[in-house]
């Protein structure tokens, strides 16, 4: 749990500081490093998934608040994407290519919810296209930051003889 807080902490912030640089018309750049980050830490919590949830609840209110002006809807959000993420942990093994597979899942799922959402409470006109338009604009950018990510806490974990979380 070392680098784990940290890293939640540089994500949170660094959504906010790329979405400054990146125009919100972008076809491929929308960040949602808070969600790749609770995607990649978990196996750094060492079996503790309370503390987990506790914090993955934290970045969600706080996300709210600083980038949505919503009151629960990314705490709701994000602890059902923890729990998701934690039960992917608990089947498959924690390598790169599985944390790709779930990090594409958990932003499909992550805008699924808020476009349903924003639908039914009458802020957007039903549009597929523009469901779609918002899973692929988040998904080459937030792909890259996990590979960055991942290579940079496995080094970290190497480098200190850290325990993280395996299978």
């Amino acid at each position: 749990m070392k680098f784990a807080i940290p890293t939640l902490i540089i994500s949170f912030l660094l959504d906010g500081v790329v979405s400054n640089f990146v125009s919100l018309n972008t076809n491929f750049f929308a960040p949602l490093f808070s969600l790749v980050a609770i995607t990649i830490v978990y196996p750094y919590f060492n079996k503790n998934s309370n503390d987990y949830l506790k914090t993955v609840g934290v970045i969600g209110i706080l996300y709210d608040f600083v980038y949505t002006d919503t009151m629960i809807l990314n705490l709701a959000i994000f602890l059902v994407l923890g729990l998701l993420v934690k039960y992917f942990h608990s089947i498959f093994n924690n390598n790169i290519i599985n944390n790709i597979i779930w990090l594409i899942i958990i932003i499909i799922i992550y805008r699924l919810i808020t476009y349903l959402i924003l639908v039914l409470s009458g802020y957007l006109t039903f549009d597929i296209n523009v469901l779609f338009k918002s899973i692929y604009s988040s998904l080459i950018l937030n792909v890259i930051y996990c590979l960055i990510v991942y290579f940079l806490l496995d080094y970290l974990n190497y480098k200190f003889k850290i325990k993280k979380r395996g299978w």
